[in-house]
């Protein structure tokens, strides 16, 4: 059973919490484009696969990079590389809410190695005041490695994170 393996989160999207399985494909072909570690969200229990853990979601961790243009009429997808790296850049695994408090660390991630825990806020990143959830994600996400500094309670603490590569391969 591969889902054993999986890490479970709650995502979420338009249409609310989705109990789900988090996994990385290995590669993958799009066209003429192959891509490499492209995670992935395998949804529990839901309706809108007929198939439990044979569908899921690529996030825009893989369309975020691309230009994709939906032609209703000819009933096509088109995708249009706009991001010369094929290799996805992994994580640091832990999802940040509004508040800049961590509300989810995914086992075996970078976060739960150097002992980010639910509940500790996000004070300062790379020396820089945190400010808004909204402008952390963008300083986040443009970094291989960044340095946090965390409020658990009173305490103060600093952390430095790398990304990698910590979802189980899906087969």
């Amino acid at each position: 059973n591969p889902g054993s393996r999986f890490s479970f989160v709650e995502t979420r999207d338009l249409g609310g919490s989705i109990p789900a399985r988090l996994a990385r494909i290995k590669s993958l072909q799009l066209g003429e484009q192959f891509y490499h570690d492209i995670p992935v969200s395998l949804p529990l229990n839901s309706n809108r696969y007929q198939q439990p853990g044979l569908a899921g979601s690529l996030g825009n961790g893989l369309l975020g990079r691309q230009r994709v243009t939906f032609d209703f009429p000819k009933q096509r997808l088109l995708i249009q590389n706009t991001f010369k790296r094929r290799q996805m850049v992994g994580g640091f695994g832990f999802r940040l809410a509004h508040s800049n408090v961590i509300e989810v660390v995914l086992p075996g991630s970078p976060a739960q190695q150097q002992g980010l825990q639910v509940g500790d806020r996000i004070i300062a990143v790379n020396g820089q005041k945190a400010g808004t959830a909204y402008q952390i994600w963008p300083r986040l996400f443009i970094n291989k490695r960044v340095q946090l500094t965390l409020q658990r309670g009173q305490q103060l603490r600093d952390v430095v994170l790398e990304r990698a590569h910590f979802l189980p391969v899906l087969n």
